[in-house]
C-alpha cells in the first residue's frame, strides 16, 4: 500500500513539474523561471542554470505562475515579429507564439519558418489581371455633346466613365485620359475595373459646384470635391488650389478604395495616387507627388512632424493630407505594391476612432515606433 501512493505522489509531482528542453535533446524536470539571458530550474539536489542559447524551449506545468509573467514581458516587447515569435516558442506560450507567426506572415508572406510552424504552403504568385494599359487618348464613345443640366454644360462618355459638366470643350479631352489612366491603374495593381456607370461631374466655379451638390442631395461641398459611392459619382470643382487632373485621380481613388476607417488610412491612399504617372510603354507608375513632399518638409523646418501615433489617431490640419501621402508613399516604396496592397486590405474593415499605431508598427515589422518613424523620416528627407 505504501509503494501504491509513493507511486501517485511521483506521477503527480512529475505533472506539475516544468520540462526544459536543450537543444543538445536532453530533458530535465523541476520548478522553471526565467531571468533575463538563463533558465533557472530547482531540482531535489539544487538548482541548475541555462543560458538561453542552450535551451530549445519550456513546457510549463499547469501550476506555474511563469507563464503569465512571460505573457506581460512579450506583450511589453517591441521587437520585430519573427524575434516574438521565437521568444513565445522558446518560452512555451503556443497561443502567443501562434498570433505571432500569423503577424510575421503579415510583412512576409512567404516567410519559410513561419510558414513551417503554422503547417501552410508557400502562397501561389498570381498576377493580377486588367485590361490593357490606358491609351493617351482611351477611345470617345460620345461627345463632347451638349449636357442641358447645367449653364454651357457638355457631357463626353469614355470606356468606363461618363464626364460632365462646364468645362471648355479641350479639358474635357484632357481629363478623359486620366480618368482612364486611373481605371488602368487599379487593375494593374489591384485588380479592380471601376465599371462602366461611373460619372464625373466637374464644374469651374464652386458656386455652381455647391449647388449640384445640394441638387443630388449631398451635403460633402465644404472642400474641391467629394466622391459619393452609392451614387456612383464623382464631382468637383476647379478652385480647390490643386488641377483638376489631380483632383480626379484623388477622388477616383476614394472609388476603388472604399474604406470607412481612420482618415490618415482613407486619405492617404488617395493622396497616394495623385503620383500616378504613365511609362513610355504603358506601365501605371506611382511617382514622388511633389507639391505634398513640399508641403512636408516645409512643416517639418517648422518643427511639426507629428510622427505616426497623431497620423493614425487624429489628423492635424493642414498638414495631414501631405503627412498621410509621406508615409503611404514610405510604404509604396520600401515595402513594395504587393506588401502596400495587403496592408491596405488588412487595415480597410476599420472604423474612424481606431488607433492603429501599434498593429502598424507590427506590420510593418519594424523593431519599434521610434525606429519606424526615424526611417520614414529619413526615407522621405532623401527624396528629390
Amino acid at each position: 500500500m505504501k509503494r501504491f501512493l509513493a507511486f501517485l505522489l511521483a506521477c503527480a509531482a512529475a505533472a506539475e513539474a516544468d520540462i526544459v528542453v536543450l537543444k543538445s535533446g536532453s530533458k530535465l524536470e523541476g520548478t522553471a523561471r526565467v531571468e533575463k539571458e538563463r533558465v533557472v530550474l530547482v531540482l531535489k539536489a539544487g538548482e541548475t542554470q541555462f543560458t538561453l542559447d542552450k535551451v530549445e524551449r519550456i513546457e510549463w506545468s499547469d501550476g506555474s505562475k511563469e507563464p503569465a509573467r512571460l505573457r506581460a514581458e512579450l506583450a511589453a516587447m517591441k521587437s520585430p515579429a519573427l524575434e516574438r515569435a521565437r521568444w513565445a516558442v522558446r518560452f512555451g506560450l503556443a497561443d502567443e507564439a501562434k498570433k505571432e507567426w500569423e503577424a510575421v506572415l503579415v510583412a512576409e508572406p512567404e516567410n519559410a519558418e513561419a510558414l513551417k510552424t503554422l503547417g501552410r504552403k508557400k502562397p501561389a504568385k498570381s498576377a493580377v489581371k486588367g485590361p490593357p494599359p490606358a491609351k493617351a487618348e482611351p477611345a470617345i464613345l460620345s461627345g463632347p455633346e451638349p449636357w442641358p443640366d447645367v449653364a454651357n454644360g457638355l457631357t463626353l462618355r469614355t470606356e468606363h466613365f461618363t464626364i460632365r459638366g462646364d468645362l471648355p470643350r479641350e479639358r474635357f479631352l484632357e481629363i478623359a485620359p486620366v480618368a482612364e489612366r486611373m481605371n488602368a491603374f487599379h487593375c494593374v495593381h489591384f485588380g479592380a475595373n471601376i465599371g462602366k456607370d461611373w460619372k464625373i461631374t466637374l464644374f469651374q466655379k464652386k458656386a455652381d459646384f455647391i449647388a449640384y451638390s445640394k441638387k443630388i442631395g449631398s451635403t460633402q461641398y465644404g472642400g474641391g470635391g467629394y466622391c459619393e459611392n452609392q451614387l456612383k459619382e464623382f464631382v468637383g470643382h476647379g478652385e480647390a488650389g490643386h488641377s483638376l487632373e489631380t483632383l480626379v485621380k484623388h477622388e477616383l481613388g476614394h472609388a476603388y478604395y472604399y474604406c470607412p476607417g481612420p482618415f490618415w488610412l482613407r486619405e492617404g491612399a488617395a493622396v497616394l495616387v495623385e503620383g500616378l504617372g504613365w511609362e513610355s510603354n504603358g506601365t501605371p507608375v506611382i511617382r514622388v507627388n511633389e507639391p505634398r513632399l513640399r508641403e512636408i518638409r516645409g512643416y517639418w523646418k517648422e518643427g511639426k512632424h507629428t510622427g505616426l501615433r497623431c497620423c493614425t489617431l487624429k489628423p492635424v490640419f493642414p498638414l495631414a493630407y501631405a503627412h498621410h501621402w509621406s508615409f503611404h508613399y514610405y510604404v509604396w516604396v520600401k515595402k513594395g505594391p504587393e506588401f502596400y496592397r495587403k496592408l491596405l486590405k488588412d487595415l480597410q474593415n476599420t472604423k474612424e476612432k481606431d488607433d492603429l499605431t501599434e498593429r502598424v508598427v507590427t506590420i510593418l515589422g519594424a523593431a519599434s515606433l521610434e525606429d519606424l518613424e526615424k526611417d520614414w523620416k529619413s526615407f522621405i528627407e532623401g527624396l528629390k
